[in-house]
């Protein structure tokens, strides 16, 4: 009976040493993500600008001819209060018309090409600007990355320009929400430069890319 207790008790010490040996060390982890606020961009209406059918008989021979201006509402949304700021980039650059809308550098949009021949082009203006919802924010930009932000002295979207909104001054608003209208205003090249025998497709296309400043 002795002997029997005494293995009993060697088995338990030595499972007791055992359970303290495993016990000796432990991983704590802490894990979890910061999140950035994130911004997208919204058409309610689609981000097509269609012009549909364009008689040719309708366009001028000798000098471009503008067709009515289209618009696009557009909206930012912010998950929490940003300043953010946007560009607008042609990817239709090597269609462009020098001149096209006067002289101004920057404004002009392509659209597209005929096999070789430039279609024509467009500008894009700004209007009914507001910030969540204050009405009247003030368009501000500045040329690259790096310069200063002041008021825009025109409300059209220009190359290699960021564009934001202020509320008052020229540093851009921290909101959530932030509502503009794209006006597009195309003109066809003259008809005299286009193949008017053969279908001509207007082809415009930008990207719209956001920046969080």
């Amino acid at each position: 009976m002795k002997k029997i207790i005494l293995l009993s008790a060697l088995a338990s010490a030595m499972l007791t040493s055992y359970a303290a040996h495993a016990a000796g060390n432990a991983v704590l982890k802490v894990t979890g993500s910061i999140n950035p606020p994130s911004c997208s961009v919204e058409f309610a209406a689609g981000s097509t600008v269609s012009y549909d059918k364009i008689e040719g008989g309708t366009l001028k021979r000798t000098e471009p001819t503008a067709l009515s201006a289209k618009e696009l509402p557009m909206q930012i949304n912010c998950s929490q209060n940003k300043q953010v700021a946007f560009t607008v980039v042609d990817n239709k650059a090597d269609s462009r018309i020098p001149n096209l809308f006067g002289n101004t550098n920057g404004q002009n949009f392509g659209l597209g090409k005929q096999g070789e021949r430039k279609i024509g082009g467009y500008r894009i203006v700004l209007k009914n600007n507001v910030i969540d919802e204050t009405p009247n924010a003030k368009l501000i930009s500045r040329n690259g990355t790096s310069g200063p932000w002041g008021l825009a002295p025109e409300s059209e979207v220009r190359q290699n320009t960021q564009l934001s909104f202020s509320g008052t001054g020229t540093e851009p608003a921290s909101a959530k929400v932030f509502n503009t209208t794209l006006q597009v205003e195309a003109r066809i090249t003259k008809a005299d430069d286009l193949d008017m025998a053969n279908e001509v497709v207007l082809d415009g296309m930008a990207t719209i890319s956001l920046v969080y400043i």
